[in-house]
């Protein structure tokens, strides 16, 4: 009986031991799915974004193509650059006409060989907040391209950097 025990509790060791390493070997391959599936899903994450990117460059292609067929006629509207400087009457008339008190200076002038060039100005003024709104409204939509970067409003008075365009 004794050789019997011993057959029965090596076959009972062999067999647990083929659990175990069945078991580690099952749990082993789970790791090593789980971090398959991570990469994965980290690629196709990387890929939808250069997707999303490529189409991105692609319509900017096709804009950028449609904007250089308006580029002359924007050009015949911008003002040549000896002329840039009327812009502070133009913009002061504005302002008169708003019932506002104005003061402009002219800044540092990007020029651009053969594209759009422009120059930075500073509009000091001071009046109720609705006429400088109004103000606002009507440098934005005058005959001059500008650019309004910074407004910085209290209660004294109103600081305005932007930049006015020119050929």
């Amino acid at each position: 009986m004794d050789d019997f025990r011993r057959s029965i509790y090596l076959r009972a060791g062999v067999a647990a031991g083929a659990l175990f390493l069945a078991a580690s070997g099952i749990v082993f391959f789970i790791y090593h799915i789980d971090a398959a599936v991570q990469t994965i899903q980290s690629a196709r994450q990387e890929l939808e974004t250069r997707q999303t990117a490529l189409r991105s460059l692609l319509a900017l292609r096709n804009e950028a193509a449609a904007a250089k067929t308006s580029m002359p006629r924007l050009s015949e509207k911008l003002p040549k650059r000896d002329d840039i400087f009327l812009f502070s009457k133009y913009a002061e008339q504005l302002a008169r006409a708003r019932g506002v008190d104005f003061g402009l200076t002219f800044g540092a002038e990007a020029a651009a060989p053969g594209g759009l060039s422009s120059v930075n100005f500073t509009i000091s003024t001071a009046g109720p907040a609705d006429k400088i709104t109004q103000f606002l409204k009507d440098l934005e939509q005058g005959s001059y391209i500008v650019h309004i970067m910074e407004i910085d409003m209290s209660p004294a008075n109103t600081r305005i950097n932007g930049m006015v365009y020119y050929r």
